[in-house]
């Protein structure tokens, strides 16, 4: 009997822990009112060079211009070193970023910017980049 509780206990705590560490979907989920809008070029996304189209968008729906705008790339499995890219401006709120996919497979994008006020904001997007060939 001693056993048997042990191992649902172990069993429990088991179920909990793997439940804790499912990844929920990185759906663009802005920190603000502000929102990002972002597309690749080339499209689809693949291994190497290519540059962020970001567009940052205020509450009301204005582009806004005069921010500092970076990305920070990580697969969604262990052990990879992220990629970084910082924005450069072109005005009416877009902003071109050139980045360098390493790797195929699964990335989560997450668009930084400091505000001309000094407010932060963020928004993680998921990517699927080919290989190539």
């Amino acid at each position: 009997m001693f056993v048997n509780r042990n191992y649902c206990l172990l069993l429990g705590l088991l179920v909990l822990a793997l439940a804790s560490c499912s990844r929920q979907s990185q759906q663009p989920t802005p920190t603000s009112d502000y929102r990002f809008d972002l597309a690749v070029e080339p499209e689809p996304a693949a291994v190497g060079q290519t540059v962020l189209l970001v567009t940052l968008i205020g509450p009301d729906d204005t582009p806004i211009d005069e921010a500092q705008v970076s990305a920070r790339g990580d697969m969604t499995h262990a052990g990879m070193t992220p990629s970084f890219g910082e924005g450069e401006p072109e005005g009416e709120g877009r902003y071109r970023i050139p980045y360098v996919w390493t790797m195929g497979g699964d990335w989560l994008v997450t668009l930084h910017a400091v505000l001309p006020d000094g407010q932060e904001i963020e928004q993680t997007f998921d990517l699927a980049v080919s290989s190539g060939g």
